[in-house]
């Protein structure tokens, strides 16, 4: 009995050594995936002719967003929002007379650029919305 005792710590320490290991082996993955869109919802009550609020699962960079991403028809619009949670957000004065297509690119903080996923509503890069 009294052998038992001290190998018990050093069992105990590789238990511990490996699932510190596992830890850090599935954070570095988790680290290396591209941020994905959670949410694509149009918005009924804006302060301009439309509004699309768009969730991601990281931080994204909202200036890469609004440089890479196209609007069809080319209306004026803004980026609003941070974080994992923006608004594009068309500027007032402008009339919407048919559905606006938005390609959609951008790349979250750590330069990992959005890919288009399964289960996200978007097809490809593309998404269509229609406020009436």
């Amino acid at each position: 009995m009294s052998r038992a005792l001290p190998s018990l710590p050093r069992a105990l320490g590789v238990v511990l050594a490996g699932a510190l290991a596992l830890a850090v082996v599935q954070q570095q993955l988790l680290a290396r995936r591209p941020p994905r869109l959670l949410a694509l919802e149009p918005q009924a009550h804006s302060s301009g002719p439309a509004a699309l609020d768009l969730r991601f699962s990281r931080p994204m960079q909202r200036a890469s967003l609004a440089e890479m991403s196209r609007l069809q028809p080319p209306l004026a619009h803004r980026w609003l929002g941070g974080d994992t949670q923006l608004r594009l957000l068309l500027q007032p004065g402008q009339v919407v007379r048919s559905p606006l297509s938005l390609e959609l690119a951008g790349s979250d903080r750590r330069g990992c650029p959005w890919r288009p996923s399964a289960g996200t509503g978007i097809r490809g890069r593309c998404c269509w919305w229609w406020r009436r």
